[in-house]
């Protein structure tokens, strides 16, 4: 009859038309048009949805069938009601789907700023310090290990001052990609501060920290940064050290493991820069 009726309401329809011999419709176009073979149907919001017809060689409906109309107009109505109500839910569904996707698209943005330095896209270091002491007390229940590296810059401050901040942010961008490329996804990238970066390596001991750093040096010196005309060399110190059980049961926190990472960092640029060198407990 219509795409309005659910197909068991028109199943019900065809074993009355059976039942009775009549023909019935369901006229959506005159709506208003009611008489003795036709009743409006009307929905529970008092919506008029169109107009069920009875077609038969009796000018009068007989008693007996009547009441059965007027009950079919009902039910009819009533189902459409929740059909439309139905879509209309699913309409309001799919739009709160699609303002929750928008939604939390807009705080994974909100996330990468608050996280990330917005110049190298790095974690900065609150983030790093925070997955720090989660990794501390995973490394400590679990017995697995894991490495921080600090590295910094050599001579950075000499760009600046000979070709401007423009070029030292120039370099810091792709220092950032060289330890983005030496390193897992998995790892945790941080700029530290300035020409400072820390690096927390999961699950990997101290020979795996070391190589990972060497290959950190080894790319940085052999980096050309092309800034305009200039090609920038610079080349990189690096402090390793190691969660381990001499780290553990020293009773040192995050920030004094990093302390003495960072003193390792310090012990390379004296030996004479461009070099890697271990927390002591670890050499």
């Amino acid at each position: 009859m219509t795409q309005l009726i659910d197909p068991k309401v028109e199943e019900f329809l065809e074993s009355i038309k059976k039942m009775t011999g009549h023909g019935i419709a369901f006229d959506t176009v005159n709506k208003s048009a009611v008489g003795p073979k036709a009743w409006e149907v009307r929905g529970e919001d008092d919506e008029v949805y169109g107009t069920l017809r009875v077609f038969c060689e009796e000018e009068v409906i007989a008693p007996k069938f009547e009441g059965l109309y007027l009950q079919l107009s009902h039910l009819i109505g009533h189902q459409i009601g929740l059909r439309q109500l139905n879509l209309t839910l699913e309409s309001r569904f799919r739009l709160l789907d699609a303002q929750n996707a928008e939604l939390a698209a807009i705080n994974r943005a909100l996330s990468d700023i608050a996280y990330r330095d917005p110049l190298t896209n790095l974690y900065r270091r609150w983030y790093l310090m925070e997955q720090f002491r989660l990794e501390v007390t995973r490394a400590a229940r679990y017995n697995r290990p894991f490495s921080i590296l600090m590295i910094d810059l050599d001579h950075f401050k000499a760009v600046n001052d000979t070709h401007g901040h423009a070029a030292g942010d120039f370099v810091l961008q792709g220092f950032s990609q060289i330890l983005q490329q030496s390193c897992r996804t998995s790892d945790v990238l941080s700029r530290f501060g300035g020409d400072e970066f820390c690096v927390l390596l999961t699950d990997t001991p101290i020979k795996g920290a070391t190589d990972v750093a060497e290959r950190i040096r080894a790319r940085t010196e052999g980096e050309q940064f092309a800034y305009q005309d200039a090609r920038l060399r610079l080349t990189s110190s690096v402090g390793v050290g190691s969660y381990a059980s001499n780290i553990a049961t020293r009773g040192l926190t995050p920030e004094t493991i990093l302390e003495e990472i960072d003193q390792s960092m310090y012990r390379a640029k004296r030996s004479g820069r461009n070099a890697v060198q271990l927390v002591r407990a670890d050499a």
